[in-house]
This record gives structure tokens, sequence and C-alpha cells, in this order.
């Protein structure tokens, strides 16, 4: 963007000369089937959301297709990309975010990773709207949790039954093996087997609660809630208004569920995500990978 006089940055984008700038993807563009086109007004659903590019790009790969002779093609691909948070005041067309469950869903729906066919011809990429490889990944897509942290105790949260009208309480708790949702996703990595890591960093302010949570340094829950910074009002979000499953008094074990790298297979939309503990639980703002002489591997 370059700068007014006045001081003001212009509402504008320039490149230098024989470069040009376009949109490829935006906000609220149909990615897979089924998806509708952006109306403008606010007025979508969470359903149309959830197969809609989300918001806030951050981290993003290119998985090329294969081309000539195998070779990976530079013209057809898949654009893997983290939806980091939503601009709740341009979500909805009334209220707020923890005005009624629609709404929370819908800013659950703009959360989390878009992948996106894109296609160069003439020189010129798009968008493939109706791709079977177009997917996107929301804070309530079933996800599963694999390494050394899964089916701790501390990875058994409430056991929900989650839809687009209600959060269900099913009884029990889960067995600590799977999760519902990615969220806050931050930048990015991929693995040398071709598959993409989005990572989830300042997932704490998507949690919150009704009533006072505890931060203290006399319990264990408190040291964990105060080094995270879970709090009662979080980002201000509010889907625990009306979702518990993300009120940390009423689902205390949720919040552990996050702050993982999550593995994704991008050429397969029916593949389960999963959350790799082995990796760590930190706020992730990346994952890479550096691979030795003797081919092991390790992440920063």
């Amino acid at each position: 963007a370059s700068t007014a006089t006045n001081g003001a940055v212009a509402d504008e984008v320039r490149v230098p000369p024989g470069y040009t700038a376009g949109v490829l993807v935006a906000w609220g563009d149909a990615i897979m089937p089924g998806g509708t086109a952006f109306v403008g007004d606010a007025s979508e659903t969470a359903a149309q959301q959830a197969k809609q590019y989300g918001e806030h790009t951050d981290g993003m790969h290119f998985f090329p297709f294969a081309g000539t002779a195998g070779a990976p093609s530079s013209d057809r691909g898949l654009l893997c990309a983290n939806n980091e948070y939503t601009h709740e005041g341009i979500l909805y067309a009334t209220g707020s975010t923890g005005s009624s469950l629609a709404n929370v869903r819908k800013s659950q729906a703009a959360h989390g990773v878009s992948i996106t066919e894109i296609r160069r011809s003439n020189g010129k990429w798009t968008v493939v709207k109706g791709s079977a490889y177009g997917r996107r990944l929301t804070a309530n897509t079933p996800m599963r949790i694999a390494g050394p942290a899964a089916g701790h105790a501390l990875m058994k949260a409430k056991n929900y039954s989650v839809t687009d009208t209600a959060t269900t309480d099913m009884g029990g708790t889960t067995d600590g093996t799977t999760v519902y949702g990615t969220v806050n996703n931050c930048a990015h990595g991929i693995t040398p087997w071709g598959t993409y890591l989005t990572c989830e960093e300042n997932w704490n302010g998507n949690f919150g609660s009704t009533t006072t949570v505890d931060t203290g340094t006399a319990t264990e829950i408190g040291k964990l809630r105060r080094r995270y910074g879970v709090s009662a009002s979080g980002f201000g979000y509010a889907w625990h208004t009306q979702d518990p499953r993300w009120d940390v008094n009423v689902n205390p074990n949720e919040p552990h569920l996050f702050g993982w790298v999550v593995e994704v297979d991008p050429y397969n939309p029916r593949s389960v995500p999963v959350k790799r503990t082995a990796l760590g639980r930190i706020k992730h703002e990346s994952a890479q990978y550096v691979v030795d002489s003797q081919n092991h591997i390790a992440f920063y």
C-alpha cells in the first residue's frame, strides 16, 4: 500500500513496474461443491460459510498436481491457507457472535483452514469453485489426536455431539483421541511426504466462561490456565455463551485439545486431520522441518 500526502494509508496496492496484482480468492468465495457465491451483506449462514473461503488468511502453501511426465505442475494445484481469526463486526447481518448459536456457528465456520483448487490459464490464476478437492476445516471439523498425549486423562473432554443447531452433552467423556476442530490457525509448515501442517496459536482467546475462571497458582488447572492465558472473557468471541463446549468451567479439559500442530492431507478430501502431539503444545506460530544425512527429521 502507498502512503497518501496527508499521512493516511491509501486504499490501493502498488507493485513494481512489470508486475501486476489481483485478487485470487477472498473471504466468502465458494471453494467446494455446494458452495454459494458471496452476497456481501453478511446474510450467509454458518452452513454456507463452511463451504466458502474463511476469514483472515495467515500461512499458506501451494501443493501442485502432477503435470507432464509426472513432474509437478506449475499451472494447477491446491492452495492450503490458514484462517486465523474472524472480524466479528462484518461477519453478521445483525447482532454479535454471542447473541445466538447461529452466529457462533458462523464464526466457528470462518476459522480453520481453506483448501482451494487453483489453475492458471493464459497467465491468469483462477479458483476452481466446485472442485472435489475444495475443503474447509473449521472449529467443528472432527479430528484425531495422535502421539504421546493421546488418551491422557487431561485430553478426555466432555462427550458432545456438535451440529449446526445444537451442542448436546452425550454423557461421559471422550477417550482422549478425538476432538472437534482447529482454531486460531497461524502460520504453517509442510512435511517431506506432502502434507500440510497448520498451527494453533492464540487458541486460548476462543475460550471463556460465564462464571469466574480459576487462574490461580493453588490448583493445577489454575496454573495451566494462567500459563496459556485462558480467561473468562477470552478475546471477545463469546462462543462460550451459546456453546458449552467452549466454557472452561463447564468443560475444563477442552482447552487441552488445542495448542497443537495439525497434519492435513490436502489431496484427500475425506482424510481425517491429525493433531500431532509429539510436536509439543505451545502457541504455535509455525512448524518448519530439516532432514539430516541420516534421514532424521527435526521440526522447529
